[in-house]
């Protein structure tokens, strides 16, 4: 006879992994761009919340610290009109495999009091061919490799490029940590992409429409940055 508890379990990863297929690369990640709605978990395409784990478990590469500098490319050296910032990625001392990967900010130029939604985009600026205008619509997509919908950074169900909200303070600034599900290298990691600051708040996925389940309802890309390693 099955436990209660083990039912509970159950229900839970079934609901978790219910969820409908992503849409990719809208240009301004309001859910209402051109892209392609593709299966995700549930829907017969999409990878399960066990790939999530074993993705986690297998390519995180925490021994590189990777680094983002996110401004407007079309007017990079002007701060005091524009967002402005740094972003690192990196492991805590008491980093262990299957933990997660320590995000840092320090972000200028934002909306005071709001939060501000922060996403790894699949591209470098200049988008697939290095060709396209260096704009932050160039950075494509968010990177989701594992094609699953969109989610919080400490979600089963997330895109590997979701690194939640940032809350901003009366000044305009953004200064703090997060941490997330993010692999650093690998096939699956975010070195060479690209980090995009929103100018709305991410829904997290649960606003119940399209547009928030393939990019939480973010808004346009006021900044944006390659990430190197250090």
């Amino acid at each position: 006879m099955f436990k209660p508890t083990f039912i509970l379990a159950l229900l839970l990863v079934s609901f978790v992994s219910g969820a409908s297929g992503t849409v990719e690369n809208d240009d301004d990640d309001t859910g209402k761009g051109s892209g392609s709605i593709r299966g995700g978990a549930g829907a017969g395409g999409g990878a399960t919340t066990t790939d999530a784990t074993r993705l986690n478990a297998n390519e995180f590469g925490c021994q590189r610290t990777l680094e983002a500098n996110v401004s407007n490319p079309e007017e990079p050296d002007d701060c005091d009109a524009n967002v402005c910032g740094t972003i690192t990625f990196g492991c805590s001392e008491s980093w262990e495999m299957n933990s997660l990967t320590e995000i840092h900010y320090n972000i200028t130029g934002l909306t005071p009091g709001q939060k501000h939604a922060l996403h790894v985009h699949q591209y470098t600026l200049g988008g697939e061919t290095g060709e396209e205008d260096l704009t932050c619509t160039s950075t494509g997509g968010h990177w989701n490799p594992m094609a699953m919908n969109h989610g919080g950074n400490l979600n089963a169900q997330r895109h590997v490029g979701d690194l939640g909200n940032i809350l901003v303070d009366e000044t305009g600034r953004a200064a703090g940590r997060l941490l997330a599900l993010v692999p650093l290298k690998g096939e699956t990691g975010i070195a060479g992409r690209s980090v995009v600051v929103h100018a709305g708040t991410d829904d997290l996925g649960t606003g119940g429409d399209d547009g928030s389940r393939a990019v939480g309802n973010a808004g346009a890309r006021p900044a944006c940055g390659d990430i190197v390693q250090l």
